[in-house]
């Protein structure tokens, strides 16, 4: 039988645990693998998901729900990898009632550097569209706004702003350029 990392020995996994090796932090294709399949397994959206598709086979229902516990969310777990290693991100929110929702978030690194952010988000709904705000604290600082309007049921705009900071787990991953030293902002 063909193991499955030896036809990936030229893969994305491989380079990112060779760039891992190269900078002498422990992570290996077994702790890039184990991270991925407990954050599927942990994650409530999973379990969501399948009830979604068996009330789809069992009754005709094409809608979807979150599982919730008087308000709060049950978490979901995400895996990613990052520079300083590998870190896990736990989210939630509070849902107040159907116009006022608080996400939150905290995130760590497990495997290599030792590293953590909290996040907090402030989403309002209207008849006409959406807003959204949030915070992002860690070793720096993040936010991000977006307004929303509805045109019709399936048709909306949005604008927003974001300020990433790449001493931020979240910056470090998705700032689009360094034009300002460790910051960027986008509109």
């Amino acid at each position: 039988m063909i193991d499955e990392r030896e036809d990936q020995s030229n893969g994305d996994s491989s380079q990112i645990a060779t760039y891992y090796e190269y900078r002498r932090i422990d992570i290996d294709l077994d702790d890039i693998d184990r991270a991925s399949k407990m954050a599927l397994y942990f994650s409530s959206t999973t379990y969501a998901m399948l009830y979604g598709f068996w009330n789809y086979i069992m009754h005709g229902k094409t809608s979807m729900n979150n599982f919730e516990i008087k308000g709060f969310s049950l978490p979901d777990v995400f895996f990613y990898i990052n520079p300083e290693g590998l870190s896990y991100k736990l989210t939630s929110a509070f849902r107040l009632n159907d116009k006022w929702c608080f996400p939150f978030a905290y995130e760590w690194i497990y495997k290599g550097a030792s590293k953590n952010e909290f996040s907090l988000d402030v989403h309002r709904t209207f008849p006409f569209g959406y807003s959204r705000f949030g915070v992002l604290v860690g070793d720096g600082f993040g936010y991000q706004g977006v307004f929303g309007y509805r045109f019709f049921k399936s048709l909306s705009a949005s604008v927003g702003f974001i300020h990433y900071n790449t001493n931020t787990l979240f910056g470090n991953r998705n700032i689009p350029g360094l034009n300002a030293g460790n910051t960027n902002n986008e509109l």
